[in-house]
């Protein structure tokens, strides 16, 4: 393994790479400061250079979202002053929005929320304050973070091999500007997802 790719991986998923892949899904969206999009697709990438099976560390992401999602659902629930403060920081008209389309579309909208950054950490916090059956929460979330989580990994793991090719005569940059690439395709990814939910507000 290329030593530059070594150091830019942090060690190896810092020597777990599922449980790695499991951590950063629950913080991504909180405490990573980057599109959930850049960071799972950057996920790909780094499994391309480590012994694993892409196949778990899907599992492993999206088992990390689905715990994220939930205990949002269930301080939603119960009720606190983080549910309260994260409700004013997104602003009462997209509140007052989302709220009616659970009301009306409550699986649909957890399903399509996942794609819409923002929203994607909102609509599972007004669906427990709103005390959606939680199974019809968990399996049409489920079903969106499998198909969301799924394809962006898996973004990662198959371009990484064309766009490295393509770079491969500068074997001194090649694993950076791959990094740079796929960060790139995940933050367009991002950026068109944002514009479709801003025009609908319009």
């Amino acid at each position: 393994m290329h030593p530059e790719t070594q150091t830019l991986l942090i060690g190896s998923f810092w020597g777990f790479p599922y449980l790695a892949s499991f951590a950063t899904a629950i913080l991504a969206g909180y405490l990573i400061p980057a599109p959930e999009e850049v960071i799972f697709v950057l996920l790909g990438y780094a499994a391309v250079f480590q012994d694993v099976n892409i196949i778990w560390v899907i599992v492993a992401a999206i088992l990390g979202i689905v715990v994220s999602d939930n205990v949002s659902y269930w301080l939603g629930r119960k009720g606190s002053v983080w549910v309260e403060k994260f409700e004013k920081m997104v602003g009462t008209q997209i509140v007052v929005r989302y709220e009616k389309e659970i009301h009306m579309h409550a699986g649909k909208t957890i399903f399509t929320s996942r794609f819409i950054p923002t929203i994607r950490v909102l609509v599972p916090i007004l669906a427990g304050t709103l005390k959606v059956r939680w199974k019809i929460f968990f399996i049409y979330d489920l079903l969106a973070t499998i198909l969301n989580v799924g394809a962006l990994i898996a973004i990662g793991y198959i371009f990484e091999s064309q766009i490295s090719s393509v770079l491969s005569k500068v074997n001194s940059t090649r694993h950076f500007l791959s990094l740079v690439s796929l960060a790139i395709i995940g933050t367009i990814i991002s950026l068109i997802l944002r514009s479709i939910f801003f025009k609908k507000d319009q």
